[in-house]
């Protein structure tokens, strides 16, 4: 929680108030009570904020009958559940979409799959092609890899002026 708390006082330091709404996005499932204290603690400071599962299996493939897909398709599922196609190049493979479970808030579904869509287009790499995962998820992702690959057991171990983005 502690990078969280850091995060929400420097947003109140430099716009003079906590966020009215927070997205929280979480790699694959959410163990039970993995964000009690993050989420009691918003709730405390009348934060609103939604918890949203993002799974990179369990989507299954698309199988277009008619037309093209494009980048953006939405297809709820069961309550609070639903499918987001970020990326579909053509030609190059059965596109794969993103399973999304809303684990906690009130936005309406489309609202979210809108959000993240938008999340998975703000990545600075490249101007033309985007990442599968929205790019907060994506980021940290290659954050972990790379430190992985330098031989780091974990985060905690690297000291936080030395981390570029997280």
């Amino acid at each position: 929680m502690r990078g969280q708390e850091e995060a929400l006082l420097a947003f109140k330091r430099r716009q003079g108030s906590l966020p009215s709404r927070i997205l929280l996005l979480r790699d694959g499932r959410v163990p039970k009570d993995e964000f009690t204290l993050a989420l009691t603690r918003l709730s405390q400071e009348g934060v609103a904020f939604d918890l949203v599962s993002v799974r990179k299996s369990g989507g299954g493939r698309i199988y277009p009958t008619r037309g093209r897909l494009a980048d953006g398709l939405f297809v709820p599922l069961e309550d609070k559940t639903f499918l987001l196609l970020t990326v579909h190049r053509e030609f190059r493979g059965t596109p794969r979409p993103l399973k999304m479970v809303h684990e906690e808030g009130n936005t309406p579904l489309e609202a979210l799959a809108r959000q993240i869509y938008h999340l998975t287009r703000l990545y600075p790499a490249s101007g033309f092609l985007f990442p599968r995962l929205p790019a907060p998820l994506h980021l940290a992702d290659r954050l972990v890899k790379e430190v992985g690959r330098l031989g780091v057991r974990h985060l905690k171990d690297v000291d936080r002026e030395k981390l570029f983005f997280v």
